[in-house]
């Protein structure tokens, strides 16, 4: 049931909610409830009494919700200190949200002051505030919609995914280039929705192929793009390695070395040292040519081919995923009133 709150798509307050929820998710998916402890820690350090510092894990998640009206811009700068900002980016997110506000309360109301009090509500004496009893999910009336909505999205998202794959490898095997390509899908949903969402998307690519070609050639592979999926995802949600162009171009380098062994395995011990890429086959022959060992050279040929592809798939999907993360808070409503 929608509420007073409920803002039409596409407001300023359902665009910060969008970038807030990106912010999390970049400095590695952290929870509400330890977003909420991290936060007591941080004002408990600044001097507060322990009443006065608490913050319940509902109200934290409220900062998050699409559809919120008031939106506590304090609490915002200390969640978003917690996450990882410095000063100066911390301001930027109160401002942010003191503007989000300024908007939804309409020129009808009188002005509201540059930095407008933000106090809150201290805790009733009489209710004790442990932290178990403050990680109660969303409210009941609102979780059939959310879970329907997430699974609409993540099926969508994870489909396109799969078409990404496809379409990047039918490309390259088409122009015979030195690069795969099929991994750009699983990079972009590794990193939207987790790595094992990435992981479906690998198997479904590789088992999809096999079903279209009538082939199995190609089935081992799934392992390759399983890895990619994997350090993909755990690296943005977990290692905090999507914050800034030069993680993220890290994090990619990691990925095509770690695909690279995993291939060079199977290309050793299941193709005879062969790579069924045409591009990766005919630069392993060069340079067994030229002298190389055979093993080095298949090793050589991968690790070339495999850190150009996977440094194109994964500034995509870095580039594709705030336009993915607005799409999941704000244009599906994933979360809403009560």
């Amino acid at each position: 049931m929608h509420t007073n709150d409920q803002l039409p798509s596409g407001s300023l307050m359902d665009r910060f909610v969008a970038d807030f929820q990106l912010l999390r998710l970049t400095a590695g998916d952290v929870s509400y409830a330890q977003i909420a402890e991290r936060v007591r820690r941080l004002r408990e350090a600044r001097g507060m009494s322990e009443a006065a510092a608490y913050v319940g894990r509902s109200t934290v998640y409220d900062a998050f919700r699409a559809g919120r009206r008031r939106i506590n811009a304090r609490l915002v700068a200390d969640i978003a200190t917690v996450l990882g900002e410095d000063a100066e980016r911390a301001a930027y997110w109160r401002d942010y949200c003191v503007r989000a506000r300024a908007e939804e309360v309409g020129p009808a109301t009188p002005a509201t002051p540059a930095s407008p009090p933000e106090a809150e509500p201290a805790p009733a004496p009489a209710q004790p505030v442990p932290a178990p009893r403050d990680e109660a999910a969303i409210p009941p009336v609102a979780s059939r919609p959310v879970v329907r909505s997430f699974l609409l999205a993540s099926t969508l998202i994870v489909a396109l995914g799969v078409a990404a794959n496809m379409a990047g490898s039918i490309f390259v095997r088409t122009l015979g280039l030195p690069l795969y390509l099929d991994m750009v899908g699983t990079a972009i949903v590794s990193v939207a929705l987790g790595p094992w969402y990435g992981v479906a998307v690998a198997i479904l690519t590789h088992g999809l192929f096999a079903l279209f070609e009538w082939t199995l050639v190609g089935i081992p592979f799934t392992v390759v793009n399983i890895a990619g999926a994997l350090v993909w995802g755990y690296g943005v949600r977990q290692w905090r390695m999507g914050r800034s162009p030069s993680r993220v171009l890290v994090l990619s380098l990691l990925v095509g070395v770690c695909c690279t062994l995993v291939a060079t395995l199977l290309i050793m011990l299941v193709y005879g040292g062969f790579s069924i890429n045409a591009g990766a086959r005919t630069l392993s022959g060069n340079l067994v040519a030229i002298g190389h060992q055979f093993w080095a050279a298949v090793f050589s040929s991968n690790i070339i081919t495999s850190l150009m592809d996977k440094l194109i798939s994964g500034f995509i999907a870095l580039a594709l995923l705030p336009l993915l993360v607005r799409h999941l808070a704000a244009d599906l409503r994933l979360t809403r009133d009560p």
